[in-house]
């Protein structure tokens, strides 16, 4: 049980790194991050006839997709150390059943043993 409440204790840990201001997200959208951004720098690069305006909104969607990208990635590490540590728990939890378990049957045969020695005593 002790080894459960440390991983209890890192996991509640490990959950206050995550920035409540950032929006939790999948590796699916980190990962179509960058073709995105090479789909805006195409876009930008090849039309001809961008306005400043339009040039800008293009920049500022680009670095915007970069900061969450910085963003999702801390998020998914963090995610990632907790879903670890869940895992572990669950081992954990899974190994404390089969002990209770053992247990359980050497007490039972304990006492077999006490009833077939008092059944031989008399």
């Amino acid at each position: 049980l002790a080894r459960i409440r440390s991983l209890d204790e890192r996991m509640n840990a490990t959950m206050k790194q995550i920035d409540k201001k950032i929006k939790p997200g999948k590796q699916s959208e980190y990962d179509g991050i960058d073709s995105e951004i090479a789909g805006i720098e195409y876009k930008r690069n090849t039309s001809a006839g961008l306005t400043l305006n339009e040039e800008k909104k293009m920049l500022r969607k680009m670095k915007d997709l970069g900061k969450r990208k910085d963003e999702l990635e801390g998020y998914l590490k963090v995610d990632n150390k907790i879903k670890e540590i869940r895992a572990e728990k669950d081992r954990e939890y899974e190994s404390l059943n089969t002990m209770d378990k053992i247990q359980s049957e050497l007490t039972r045969a304990l006492k077999r043993l006490d009833i077939a020695k008092l059944w031989g005593d008399s």
